[in-house]
């Protein structure tokens, strides 16, 4: 209907249901879309028709953000604050939901650090740009067809934009350096958050095995919490990565740049290696059973991954470990260079 809530009704669906913020994969984010309905529901908004939240499609039995906009249906009256207790009470317990709270407010923290920025965790970021399965070497335009076929093929617009010879830049061009570093501190913030949220929750089902059976989403909460570490952890392992490498790409290098390029390229093998621990680490939790907190879809797609996504990880690190000797002589290949 033209009315002057039509609008702003598809603007708050919007952020309610984000299909290119996490399309296979829910962010437990409770606090914002718990904010979210109720000042939408305080705008006198009549079309509430969406599950909210950063999920799409639903990956759970229960899910901590769809489970928020069924208690806000059914009880409309209850402050965003009281409606996420009751949420983390109906899905963990009495101590459970304790938990949940603490988790889920260090989360909180942790984004309003990142001024509310998913970052790497989007969807068309580790997803359609096939960031999560792309390795990390020094010469990135150098790989053969059998090395890059793999993923650039479902890439959104890799064959474009540079996407070949680049992990980041578009048509834009160089990204820069407070880029990078802003990029990278936020991934580190979002993986040690998920890594610690995921911490209290394994020492709480090994203290009291009965949540298993009494409470099962406490177990898949704290495999959806391993699953957005490893992803966040190979976001800043690629910032960091990719930094350094823009750094020595240029023609013209500076002189002091010159004299640390042995510290670069011993960090860079170390990220290298950093990625390679957790790609691996991340290949254990896939093939280890249960739920794995993302969707694997039928076949592969641009917009999600399928069941072969360990075999594409395996290859990610074969193609890391053939590089990695040569960090050396890219980084130094522009030195004293005549063009």
């Amino acid at each position: 209907r033209l009315r002057e809530t039509g609008r702003r009704t598809l603007y708050y669906q919007q952020h309610f249901f984000g299909f290119n913020v996490a399309p296979t994969s829910e962010f437990p984010l409770v606090y914002y879309l718990a904010d979210r309905l109720k000042r939408a529901q305080g705008l006198g908004l009549d079309n509430l028709n969406t599950l909210g939240g950063f999920v799409s499609p639903p990956i759970k039995k229960r899910s901590a953000m769809q489970e928020l906009y069924r208690r806000f249906l059914l009880n409309p009256e209850l402050d965003a604050q009281e409606l996420v207790a009751r949420v983390a009470l109906n899905l963990g317990g009495s101590n459970g939901g304790a938990l949940l709270l603490e988790t889920w407010k260090q989360i909180h923290g942790a984004f309003e650090e990142n001024h509310r920025d998913v970052g790497f965790g989007l969807g068309t970021e580790y997803a359609s740009r096939r960031t999560l399965i792309r390795p990390l070497v020094p010469e990135m335009s150098g790989l053969g067809p059998g090395e890059r076929d793999w993923w650039l093929d479902y890439s959104f617009a890799g064959h474009l934009r540079f996407g070949q010879a680049h992990l980041f830049r578009g048509e834009g061009g160089r990204l820069s350096e407070d880029w990078y570093r802003t990029n990278r501190d936020r991934s580190v913030r979002a993986r040690d958050v998920f890594r610690q949220g995921r911490s209290r929750l394994r020492r709480f089902l090994k203290e009291q095995p009965e949540a298993v059976n009494s409470h099962p989403y406490l177990v898949s909460h704290e495999r959806q919490l391993r699953f957005l570490a490893h992803v966040y952890a190979t976001g800043a392992n690629l910032y960091e990565g990719q930094l350094i490498l823009d750094t020595y790409s240029k023609k013209g290098i500076e002189d002091n740049l010159k004299s640390e390029v042995d510290n670069a390229t011993s960090r860079f093998q170390s990220i290298v290696e950093d990625e390679i621990s957790n790609t691996q680490a991340f290949i254990d939790f896939l093939e280890a059973g249960g739920d794995i907190g993302m969707v694997l879809l039928p076949s592969e797609t641009t917009w999600g991954f399928s069941t072969n996504l360990p075999d594409l990880l395996r290859l990610k690190i074969d193609v890391m470990r053939r590089y990695l000797p040569e960090t050396q002589e890219v980084l130094n290949r522009w030195f004293n260079s005549e063009y």
